[in-house]
């Protein structure tokens, strides 16, 4: 029988076998280990940005939705005030004989049955709201005070614009001289995919919160 010479033993020749192929599994494994940090650092930062985003836009819903409530506030506290400060007249042709009522209660918010827009400006000499129109353009800017509350003084931070439309309703069982009020207060903000802009139909990045007011308090 008859053995093979072999220059190097077949122990060695695994052993040098298995190191090359170790050298070259290390390679593809550090390779494929790059790609996969890769792709997490780059998901969770994509992440990161997606929710910082979401989060300002919430933020400014938030914000806005506030303002918007508050311009319905405002006019709300206006008819309020009217029936504190008015006096019962004779409403015998409108409600029935003997019967009286407060016809001043819209007094101030609309005289008009057409459909009117407005703005809302605090003067603190008064220490009262102001309903004031027209609100068109830039005068329905909302400006970032350094005391944290928006109004319409202007400092040159402009984010939010705010308009309320206020239009009468005298179909029945309302009429012209007891309508109905319906009260729109719209808020719209800049940012981002929120163009600059003074008219709420030109931008999708607005709040509107609307409400009805009547007379109630003659019933």
């Amino acid at each position: 029988m008859k053995y093979l010479n072999f220059p190097i033993s077949i122990p060695r020749l695994f052993r040098s076998f298995f190191r090359r192929a170790s050298k070259g599994q290390t390679l593809i494994e550090t390779i494929v280990a790059i790609g996969l940090l890769t792709t997490g650092v780059v998901g969770g930062l994509s992440l990161a940005i997606y929710t910082l985003g979401a989060s300002d836009v919430t933020i400014k819903q938030i914000i806005a939705t506030n303002l918007a409530r508050e311009g319905i506030e405002v006019i709300r506290q206006r008819r309020d005030t009217n029936w504190l400060t008015g006096t019962l007249a004779d409403c015998s042709a409108i409600m029935g004989a003997g019967q009286q009522c407060y016809l001043n209660w819209d007094s101030g918010i609309d005289g008009n049955p057409s459909q009117k827009k407005y703005r809302i400006s605090f003067n603190p000499a008064l220490n009262t709201w102001q309903i004031i129109s027209p609100a068109d353009g830039p005068n329905t800017r909302l400006y970032l005070q350094p005391n944290g509350v928006y109004t319409d003084v202007n400092n040159g931070n402009w984010v939010f614009s705010r308009q309320i439309i206020i239009s009468e309703d005298s179909s029945p069982p309302f009429s012209g001289s007891n309508p109905r009020l319906r009260v729109t207060s719209q808020v719209w903000w800049v940012g981002k995919n929120c163009p600059a802009t003074d008219n709420p139909d030109f931008t999708s990045c607005k709040v509107i919160v609307e409400d009805y007011l009547t007379n109630w308090k003659n019933y």
